[in-house]
């Protein structure tokens, strides 16, 4: 018999409480909200399934990835850009 996680939330239709084992992360026979578990526990869970209470579909979305913007590097062959200047590095 293996560990597992249990991540636990509500049906969006029914609102009744689900839960779902996930083998991801460590697997520490530990409990979870939705909003509260690590993403790699998250990743060991079906993202699309159905309410076993009501029958509705439904699909988690995991929203915690961040994009930020790369450094601008100056354009060493324009000469009139002032980051070339000898003194900018």
């Amino acid at each position: 018999m293996g560990c597992f996680d249990t991540v636990h939330y509500q049906c969006p239709s029914c609102h009744r409480e689900l839960e779902q084992q996930s083998k991801g992360g460590e697997c520490g026979l530990r409990h979870f909200g939705l909003h509260t578990a690590p993403m790699n526990v998250l990743g060991g869970i079906d993202m699309e399934d159905a309410c076993r209470f009501c029958g509705v579909p439904y699909h988690i979305r995991v929203c915690a990835v961040s994009i930020t913007p790369m450094p601008t590097v100056p354009n060493l062959s324009n000469a009139s850009d002032p980051r070339c200047a000898d003194d900018y590095w």
